[in-house]
């Protein structure tokens, strides 16, 4: 949709410097910014845009958005904060166009939920959904500004790391229908407590039009907190542990740890056969369910958007090599609930059994303790090794005992597991984003494919 610098200013209480200019896209990234494309200069903690203007300029941009006096030769629109500016300019895309909006949030599961869900609807229309991880303040708007005439439906996951965060980006995508998957201990330096995460998460719930539908889990302690932020609006519920609208029974895993189950819905019963790796999945699969029943859709497209599902990039993916030689990545994130899943994957899975790990992040005060959990759990499951690298997890080491392996350096904890790749080893490595963890799983898949 083509617009012009005069008809976003007032949107975004901008002053426009220069000639009114058109443009179609924008771009919050000069290494990716293409011709003809509107750059916002965002400004945080450790980045500024404001840098890269001349950049934005050599590379053909129609013009730029500013919080602070910058020299350029292409149009400006000074505002007083890139960031809401931008906020402020995908909220009016979006109210120019009327897909039905699901959004999603939890501590754990909330990318794959969108996934799964995305995959459920793409069965009956054209979905738009977040790509990756753009569930914050930048990314939720990017997603928003990508919506065309042709979607009927949009998924979009939010993430945040302090209160009132998701509360605003509800208000820039209107949703339809809002799901929490879990509530797990994450971000506690944000938000202070496990209630304060789960206080931040219900804001999904107030952003809710009074014709809006909650999708509850009721397996969670906070379910009547978070009905106090409706009206009322419709409830549908979903559980692994507590009678709900959407629950999971007869369930088995197959030899790759892949769940199959009768799902019970208001609609039937149905077969599920997912193709994710992990029994933590099905409840996953249930927040999908629900959130697509809300808007109509049979349990048939259900079951074929579960089925169809794809792997989702460094979370519990698969690699299986030559003597029977298997390594688990899962190396996107990591919080103490999503840890303990992981474990329990491990824990089917007959052979040597192998933990790599480095620190989980932003766990507040009970960040020790956390890490000793994980290194006792291993233990008491059978693991053979635990190798980790990473100050916290020095504790988690120590915890584990004899076969716990510290290593200062990432290299030497690389060339030590390397040397355990024998036959009939499963190798698990899991860290949290900021430890690069996928750097290790690399060097593990190149040894063992010789």
């Amino acid at each position: 949709m083509m617009r012009h610098l005069t008809e976003i200013a007032p949107i975004m209480g901008a002053e426009l410097f220069g000639e009114d200019a058109s443009f179609q896209r924008v771009s919050t990234d000069t290494r990716t910014l293409e011709p003809g494309q509107l750059f916002i200069a965002l400004q945080g903690p450790n980045f500024d845009g404001h840098q890269f203007i001349k950049q934005a300029e050599a590379k053909n941009a129609v013009a730029a958005i500013v919080q602070q006096p910058v020299d350029a030769n292409i149009p400006l629109l000074k505002v007083n904060d890139t960031l809401k500016a931008f906020g402020a300019l995908a909220a009016y895309h979006r109210a120019q166009h009327n897909p039905t909006i699901l959004a999603i949030t939890g501590s754990c599961g909330k990318t794959t939920t969108k996934t799964m869900l995305a995959s459920i609807l793409s069965q009956v229309g054209l979905t738009h959904v977040n790509p990756g991880n753009f569930n914050n303040a930048i990314g939720v708007p990017h997603t928003l500004l990508g919506l065309t005439k042709e979607h009927q439906f949009a998924v979009v996951e939010m993430g945040a790391n302090n209160p009132g965060e998701i509360a605003y980006l509800c208000e820039l995508a209107k949703p339809k229908v809002t799901a929490i998957t879990l509530v797990a201990p994450s971000h506690l330096l944000g938000f202070g407590s496990i209630d304060g995460v789960a206080k931040a998460k219900g804001e999904i719930y107030s952003g809710l039009a009074a014709d809006g539908i909650a999708v509850m889990n009721l397996d969670e302690p906070w379910v009547n907190e978070w009905k106090q932020n409706l009206k009322q609006q419709k409830i549908i519920t979903f559980a692994r542990h507590n009678d709900a609208d959407f629950t999971a029974k007869e369930i088995s895993l197959n030899n790759q740890c892949q769940a199959s189950f009768i799902m019970r819905t208001p609609l039937g019963d149905v077969d599920i056969q997912l193709p994710l790796v992990g029994e933590h999945h099905i409840s996953n699969a249930l927040t999908a369910a629900a959130c697509a029943y809300s808007v109509g859709v049979d349990l048939s497209a259900i079951k074929q958007g579960l089925a169809s599902v794809e792997n989702i990039d460094k979370r519990m993916v698969r690699h299986e090599l030559p003597n029977n030689i298997v390594v688990l990545d899962d190396t996107y994130n990591a919080n103490p609930l999503s840890f303990a899943a992981a474990l329990d994957v491990l824990k089917k899975i007959p052979g040597k059994r192998i933990v790599v790990m480095a620190d989980m992040g932003e766990l507040g005060s009970g960040a020790p303790a956390y890490h000793r959990d994980v290194g006792a759990k291993a233990h008491a499951i059978g693991v053979d090794q635990l190798h980790a690298w990473g100050e916290l997890s020095q504790l988690a080491v120590d915890a584990f005992g004899e076969g716990g392996h510290f290593y200062q350096d990432k290299q030497d904890l690389i060339n030590a597991v390397q040397n355990e790749l024998t036959p009939n080893t499963t190798v698990l490595v899991k860290a949290s984003r900021s430890m690069k963890m996928e750097e290790v799983v690399k060097a593990l898949l190149t040894t063992a494919r010789g």
